[in-house]
């Protein structure tokens, strides 16, 4: 077994207001009001105040229905700069009580964004509405996955197409046969701009329970070219206990599908589970990692290299209740590498290869459980990581991240945030780690969650960020919100 070895050659923290839980579905809050009905809502244009500090403390902002960008750093009579002094002076388009870069507010008190549009999507049941992964085309259309609730039907998978201005274009969504929880965690594109969807579909207890799911999906979105059901070999101890799913899917140059996530096993045991189908649906090969303990071993992101390897990043439970992450490697005939697995000393979540051979991870620090995002070179040797770790206390979690063509990563997650729940947050940084500019997601109206699960950067730089905000008799609505750094 190979054993990353650690080498930190710095570690910045960064106090963000934000939060969230790790885990890939929220919890159902009971919000204190009803409401029945429900529809999509899309806003655009700019905040007509800054966006607020994630720093830790408040943000003192300008209106930006004029100039967003503001004015230079503001200077009193006497000459003396008060930038920073928590008070909006003249030419201040912000000023969030401090000097720093890595916020929403630059140094010099000019915004380091705006929110070019936001959509807000509350199915007609008020109830678990989430946005679970997001893909772009080459025109930078979003297409948004995850479920929805329906009457009757419980959660379908949903995905959605925005316009690059954010308006709203077609939906496609999947019931399975018994209309019971259906859910769409992962997305990837075809060569040919078909959509592979994977995730899990539930039937009867007794019968198969939660199912991997597997599914391509028109490019017009107009329905379903073929569907795969994956029922793990094992059964868990209570009715309901029988839980495969996918977490992550690829698409290679050929237009090969690999899909990753788990399968059950035994009465308290999973394997992670790794496969390869045709574009047609077709199995090509399957494997499964077992850890060592015996327990809930999951496939969380995968990696296609230029000539076929495969790499498999998975959360391994241990018998101490705790997890660490390895990663896993095959060839594209399904040959698992024998010097594997590398372990990993923090919790993964998502990943990034990047084109010098260095690799990107974000998830959480494993002994404090604040959100990470670190770097490492081909060998997997650390070079740097970022920390960010809400001063309120509490769990935090790096879920999603991309790499824009500029070398820019855009990290997103969620943070605990005590009284106000979960906040999300999302963090741009510089190639070497350096923090750019971050924003908390939250509704400062309810103590509830709020998370975003996943991101992706289009050809311009705008960050598109995606998850859930529970709201007052609404439950978990989905989230869609576009950045345009400044």
């Amino acid at each position: 077994m190979r054993r990353m070895r650690r080498t930190v050659t710095s570690i910045a923290i960064l106090s963000l207001c934000g939060s969230a839980c790790g885990g890939d579905e929220p919890s159902t809050a009971d919000t204190g009001s009803e409401s029945t009905g429900g529809s999509s809502e899309s806003t655009g244009g700019s905040p007509t105040t800054a966006p607020a500090d994630t720093s830790g403390g408040e943000t003192t902002a300008a209106a930006t229905s004029g100039d967003t960008t503001g004015g230079s750093a503001s200077s009193g009579s006497t000459g003396e700069n008060l930038c920073g002094n928590g008070d909006l002076d003249e030419g201040e388009a912000c000023d969030d009580a401090n000097n720093e870069e890595g916020d929403a507010c630059h140094a010099d008190c000019t915004l380091a964004f705006e929110i070019a549009w936001e959509a807000i999507y509350n199915a007609e049941m008020s109830s678990n509405d989430v946005a679970s992964d997001v893909v772009l085309d080459e025109d930078d259309n979003v297409y948004v996955l995850g479920s929805h609730r329906v009457a009757n039907e419980a959660s379908n998978v949903w995905l959605r197409q925005y316009m690059a201005d954010g308006t709203e274009g077609w939906t496609f969504t999947f019931d399975g046969p018994d209309s019971l929880d259906d859910s769409g965690l992962a997305i990837a594109r075809t060569p040919d701009g078909d959509f592979i969807i994977t995730g899990y579909t539930e039937s009867e207890p007794e019968s198969t329970g939660e199912d991997i799911l597997l599914m391509r999906v028109l490019s017009d979105g107009s329905g379903a070219d073929w569907v795969e059901v994956i029922d793990g070999p094992g059964f868990g101890p209570n009715e309901n206990d029988d839980v495969d799913q996918g977490h992550d899917v690829m698409v290679d140059a050929d237009g090969n599908i690999i899909v990753t996530g788990e399968v059950r096993v035994g009465s308290l045991n999973w394997d992670a589970w790794v496969a390869q189908y045709s574009p047609d649906g077709d199995q090509v090969w399957e494997a499964t990692f077992a850890g060592a303990a015996g327990r809930q071993d999951t496939g969380r992101d995968l990696h296609i290299d230029e000539d076929g390897t495969i790499h498999v990043l998975v959360r391994e439970s241990l018998a101490n209740n705790e997890s660490q992450t390895v990663v896993l490697t095959y060839d594209s005939s399904g040959m698992a590498d024998p010097a594997d697995p590398t372990v990993l000393d923090m919790i993964g979540r998502d990943w990034q290869f990047r084109d010098d051979g260095s690799r990107l991870v974000s998830g959480s620090t494993a002994d404090a459980l604040d959100a990470a995002l670190v770097a490492f070179d081909d060998a997997w040797t650390q070079d740097w990581m970022q920390v960010i770790n809400d001063p309120a206390g509490g769990d935090d979690f790096g879920l999603g991240i991309a790499v824009a063509t500029d070398g820019t990563i855009v990290q997103v997650g969620d943070s605990s945030h005590p009284p106000q729940g979960l906040n999300a947050f999302v963090a741009a940084f510089a190639t070497d780690g350096t923090p750019i500019w971050s924003d908390r997601y939250t509704d400062d109206d309810n103590d509830f969650d709020q998370s975003f699960r996943a991101v992706a950067v289009d050809s311009a730089g705008d960050v598109i960020a995606v998850g859930y905000g529970f709201r007052m008799g609404e439950q978990a609505n989905a989230v869609v919100r576009k950045y345009h750094p400044l």
